[in-house]
């Protein structure tokens, strides 16, 4: 294996630089004498996803039918998938399909997989590539982008209808040992259980708990399901449950509107009041209003802590429009400040965020002043093999098409690695262009030290997150971030991918 770009592809995701490497392999190959690999760094599960990708001018394939494929092979992976999208001249998402519903998982030989999209009239740079996910390897060989006949099948791009049932979980796989309809997701390893509980309930015979499997778990576990918006079009809706939590660091529930091309029209959560600790049944109310163009509702819950969280009197019903919605908006501006309720704790706009969330803490630091007022500390409570991010995110309508300047004052201590990071991602939650101070992040111990990213906002962007991160070890001291616009002659520190007339490379023997 050779850790290299392959010549006319583009490496980017999720902290790819952090976790992921890309290159050729000339030992495991299905078609000629090379292949192209991505490859976690580590075999630990990690937070994040990396992507090989290529972006072509769409001229020469509008109005035709075009399919991709190609040979992939996997190892231990957390999941792989190609991925095939088309956008128009603003970058807007015409088509779209990344085999959401036949992720290949773990460890599978060679096999040949295909995509089949229409390329619309105003299509305008057709994107294609590789993903993997989480951990493991996957490789790709005999990569095709082809015209093909119309009576060629196109993918299927939209999750399958499915009604609201089982909401008193009164189904169960037992082979999967979850609810019928229900699935579950876990950021490490196995380290939850999923049971009916008859001795605690609210209503009718049993609730649904979640409880960790030992006293020091690293991450967390989602329950969480797809609806069809079908017959909830037009109206307002109603997510009601009641949820009991013990020796809870974060205990969510949430509700989120997508359309056919699987972006999200609107979100309801409790994450700016999670249910910690330990509380008693607890009444929460999610209230949306779903559009004509829904096509699925996700619906699910997060837990994190060592003790348990109950589930009881679940329900999703259109209500009256007279009741207030919960939809939660991004901000226009970010709020950089880390002080709430005059220096006593880290304010909410702020998000702790990583799959081994257990592993982190963050709030205000009362000792290691910079200046005046607290800065915020992110630490790592005991050595772990992922990272940890303090982050915020906020609408980019006020900073499209301008240069911008991320900057702060940074202090770490025996530190793997940390540092400022920003990303700006499309109206399909893709990732635009991303910095994270790459070779200039923090190791080991540093002193005080003023820290910055200079990146271009593309104009396709949707939304803007920033923050602060630390990987496996040590502690990190945030203080007087700012955020604003330079003038175009200030060098950037990130860069976009380039877009190509034709594919190029697709043997990736260049």
């Amino acid at each position: 294996m050779i850790s290299q770009i392959p010549e006319g592809w583009f490496f980017t995701g999720e902290d790819h630089q952090k976790y992921f490497e890309t290159g050729i392999d000339t030992i495991v190959c299905k078609v000629g004498s090379t292949s192209a690999f991505i490859r976690a760094k580590q075999e630990q599960t990690v937070e994040g996803w990396a992507t090989l990708g290529q972006n072509i001018r769409a001229d020469q394939y509008r109005g035709k039918r075009v399919q991709l494929s190609g040979y992939v092979k996997t190892e231990k992976a957390g999941y792989a998938a190609l991925w095939m999208r088309i956008d128009g001249k603003e970058r807007e998402l015409l088509s779209f399909y990344n085999m959401y519903d036949q992720h290949i998982v773990g460890t599978k030989d060679w096999e040949k997989y295909s995509i089949t999209l229409d390329v619309p009239d105003e299509g305008y740079v057709i994107s294609f590539g590789m993903i993997l996910g989480a951990r493991g390897c996957v490789w790709i060989d005999g990569l095709q982008l082809e015209i093909v006949e119309s009576s060629v099948p196109i993918s299927n791009i939209l999750p399958g209808e499915e009604d609201a049932y089982n909401f008193d979980f009164s189904l169960w796989d037992h082979k999967s040992k979850t609810p019928t309809g229900w699935r579950v997701w876990q950021s490490y390893d196995d380290e939850y259980g999923i049971k009916l509980a008859s001795d605690d309930m609210v209503l009718g015979n049993y609730s649904l708990q979640i409880q960790a499997k030992s006293e020091k778990p690293h991450g967390y576990t989602t329950l969480h399901r797809i609806i069809s918006a079908k017959k909830f079009q037009g109206n307002r809706i109603r997510l009601v449950a009641r949820i009991k939590v013990k020796a809870a660091v974060r205990a969510e529930c949430y509700m989120q509107i997508y359309n056919q091309d699987e972006q999200i029209l609107s979100c309801a959560d409790i994450q700016d009041a999670p249910l910690v600790g330990i509380k008693d049944w607890t009444d929460i109310q999610l209230v949306l209003d779903v559009p004509d163009e829904s096509l699925f509702i996700h619906i699910g819950f997060l837990f994190a802590g060592a003790g348990s969280m109950w589930i009881d009197g679940l329900s999703l019903e259109v209500c009256d429009s007279s009741i207030p919605d919960t939809e939660k908006k991004l901000p226009q501006h970010p709020q950089l400040s880390f002080a709430q309720m005059g220096e006593s704790q880290l304010s909410c706009a702020w998000k702790l965020m990583s799959h081994y969330l257990l592993d982190y803490e963050a709030g205000l630091e009362k000792k290691e002043k910079a200046f005046d007022q607290s800065p915020a500390y992110l630490r790592a409570k005991r050595t772990n093999q992922t990272f940890a991010t303090l982050t915020q995110a906020f609408e980019a309508t006020l900073y499209r098409g301008k240069r911008i300047r991320f900057s702060g004052y940074l202090k770490a201590q025996n530190v793997k690695q940390a540092g400022l990071w920003i990303e700006m991602r499309g109206r399909d939650e893709e990732v635009c262009v991303m910095d994270d101070m790459g070779e200039r992040a923090l190791v080991g111990t540093k002193d005080w030290g003023l820290y910055e990213i200079i990146i271009d906002v593309p104009k396709e962007s949707e939304w803007i997150q920033l923050g602060s991160y630390l990987s496996q070890q040590g502690c990190i001291w945030i203080d007087r971030l700012s955020l604003e616009v330079v003038d175009a002659s200030v060098p950037v520190t990130g860069r976009k991918p380039i877009i190509y007339d034709r594919p190029i490379n697709l043997s990736f023997d260049e």
